[in-house]
């Protein structure tokens, strides 16, 4: 075999670093044009200001080419020599979708699911390594914890905030209610629980769902050697075995909530040192939407403020995509959500595209599959989409608390249906969203979660998709025009269009037109690609203003990250004097009391550690329990 790397001379053989040679040297398929001019900036910045750093932020509009963005940062860290290059992604599914993607642009790539040793290959740095965020974090995983971690020399995270909640979902120890391990926790906390609420308590004891109190941290603290002794007798169940190693040292920075049907105990921080894979790589690139609020990095992923506040974007392109966003309701009262969910939910032979309606739990699920929507779970949730692909459209596919993590474009999916208020289904989600209902950073998270759940339609710049919001608490969410606020400018440009369309139905409406034909003329326009709504469209997109300014809570999370790892360290007083600046510089009112209004809390310090370490625990935002209801907090809390 001839070696002709060695007749060109050493100097001609050497492999490329720009992204950009790198690319005219791949092997593509023939349909892979030349790079978009989005790609072709955020590569461009990259390569000649950010590559030597160690974090950076891609961030754009949904169709515009972050995975390819993605794998030539990796390909150009390879040829850098800088060790293995790893490509994470939220899922499986997805994980398939960009190994295959990876191949057609001529990119070498392995993938390792499930119980599989990791590929020589990535050993080597011969190949990408592509495979789910779930494969690094857990506490058994291939890639090894603190100091026998594999070493990585760069890895991107595709869907960052979706890959947080799954980082998350891998450091919680979930127990169900029929456990022994569950009997045991509880009796330590029974008096704790009790004192909090006794009709809540009592619910729990008789197995209710929404039955959910957290375990007082004075509580958790003293009997915390207790708790290490059940867990470790039980290490080898499936429910405590993948988190136990990362929590078992730390339990003290952990809480614990329980409900009537199971508890979870999980950290307040993520413990992202014990990654040295992701926590010691040497380059990260974390891939974002333009609709996300990337404040939530800075304690889900450990990023720095300033990193937030240099990510590496497009400026050339405002929006991406046409979404008709309407709200039924706005026309009609008889288009409510009950009419709207019998009218999509039946099957409907010789369909011309895919409908998709999210929702968000399984409960709220239950009338879309009772007239006839085919409701996907999670073993299901991969084969339903890819019907949908093969456009097998007949059946509507329903998806439960799945706003993140799929992709349906073009025809597979022209009417996507949002229904109700995305609302978490963890212990954590539901006891953050009741004490928190009113802050910023509920706020800024449901914005979040919409605007990922109407992402799913639009895939590309040229993509399309009617979104129909049904809900009160979904409509109310987005017509409140200091909720809107926490949306992108692009997301918050449509909703005003859906607004001001659904004016002009109303006068057609009054002229005698039934509402629900009015309705589906609207949604025909955009399906039958009518040329005024495209113009009308394009020009109110054209005229949306700047983008938004820095999140508010990026100043919040930054301080409570400092605060959080002081303590972790031990350093209480400290922690104690950060979270002290934090409450006294963003003051926060106190969930309302029934009968009145809090008090602020305040801290008070002591010169013990412990008592310091006890105090800080609910100094932080977001840790002040409410004053009525089953968080209770004691009197001594305000003054």
């Amino acid at each position: 075999m001839v070696d002709f790397r060695k007749k060109l001379g050493s100097s001609s053989a050497r492999q490329p670093l720009d992204p950009f040679d790198i690319y005219d040297r791949l092997d593509r398929e023939s349909d892979k044009g030349p790079l978009r001019p989005a790609q072709e900036a955020v590569l461009r910045h990259w390569h000649t200001a950010r590559r030597g750093g160690k974090d950076a932020i891609v961030k754009l509009h949904t169709g515009q080419g972050k995975t390819l963005i993605g794998l030539l940062i990796l390909q150009s860290k390879l040829n850098e020599k800088q060790g293995p290059a790893l490509y994470l992604c939220p899922d499986n599914f997805l994980v398939d979708q960009t190994a295959r993607q990876a191949r057609q642009f001529g990119f070498e790539v392995s993938t390792a699911a499930g119980s599989d040793d990791l590929p020589p290959v990535f050993l080597e740095s011969k190949s990408i390594l592509i495979a789910s965020v779930q494969k690094l974090f857990n506490g058994l995983t291939k890639f090894g914890l603190h100091g026998k971690s594999q070493h990585v020399g760069a890895l991107v995270v595709d869907d960052v905030h979706a890959c947080i909640d799954a980082i998350r979902a891998a450091c919680t120890i979930r127990l169900k209610s029929e456990s022994q391990a569950y009997a045991d926790l509880r009796a330590l906390f029974d008096s704790g629980l009790d004192s909090q609420g006794q009709g809540t308590y009592a619910d729990l004891l008789n197995g209710a769902y929404d039955a959910l109190l957290p375990v007082p941290y004075w509580d958790w603290i003293d009997h915390s050697p207790e708790v290490a002794k059940v867990l470790s007798r039980n290490a080898a169940s499936s429910d405590i075995k993948f988190a136990w190693p990362l929590i078992k040292d730390m339990l003290v920075d952990c809480d614990c909530l329980v409900s009537g049907t199971g508890l979870e105990i999980f950290p307040r921080l993520p413990p992202l040192s014990a990654f040295g894979s992701y926590h010691k790589a040497a380059h990260r690139v974390f891939m974002s939407a333009t609709v996300s609020d990337d404040s939530f990095l800075i304690k889900g992923m450990g990023l720095s403020d300033k990193t937030i506040q240099s990510p590496l974007t497009f400026y050339g392109e405002k929006w991406s995509g046409e979404k008709m966003v309407l709200i039924p309701s706005l026309l009609s009262e008889t288009l409510d959500r009950s009419a709207l969910v019998e009218r999509f939910a039946k099957p409907l032979r010789g369909r011309k595209y895919g409908v998709v309606a999210l929702v968000p739990s399984f409960k709220g699920a239950a009338d879309w599959k009772g007239y006839g929507a085919v409701l996907a779970d999670k073993a299901t949730i991969d084969s339903e989409v890819t019907r949908l692909r093969n456009k097998e459209w007949d059946t509507t596919l329903v998806a439960a608390n799945r706003y993140d993590g799929i992709d349906l474009p073009d025809n597979s999916c022209r009417i996507l249906i949002l229904d109700s208020r995305p609302r978490g289904e963890s212990f954590f989600d539901r006891h953050q969203e009741k004490c928190l209902a009113d802050t910023d950073v509920i706020a800024a998270k449901t914005a979040r979660t919409i605007e990922q759940g109407m992402g799913r339609s639009v895939r590309g710049e040229k993509d399309y998709s009617v979104i129909l919001l049904i809900g009160p608490d979904l409509v109310n969410a987005v017509r409140s025009q200091e909720a809107r606020t926490f949306l992108s400018s692009q997301t918050q440009k449509q909703v005003e269009i859906g607004l001001t369309i659904a004016d002009f139905a109303k006068e057609d409406i009054q002229k005698g037109e039934k509402p629900i034909h009015s309705l589906f003329g609207l949604i025909n326009q955009c399906l039958n690609r009518d040329d005024g709504w495209k113009d009308y469209y394009v020009g109110h997109m054209n005229a949306i203003a700047d983008p938004n300014a820095l999140p508010k809570s990026l100043e919040i999370f930054a301080l409570e990250l400092k605060a959080e790892q002081a303590a972790r360290e031990g350093r209480y007083e400290d922690a104690a004097k950060l979270s002290q600046n934090l409450a006294d510089t963003r003051t926060r009112q106190v969930t309302r009391r029934k009968a009145g209004t809090c008090r602020k809390a305040r801290v008070t310090s002591t010169a013990r550690a412990r008592s310091n370490q006890k105090n800080f625990r609910r100094l932080l935002t977001g840790r002040i329990p409410s004053c009525s209801g089953p968080e209770r907090a004691p009197a001594r809390w305000y003054r």
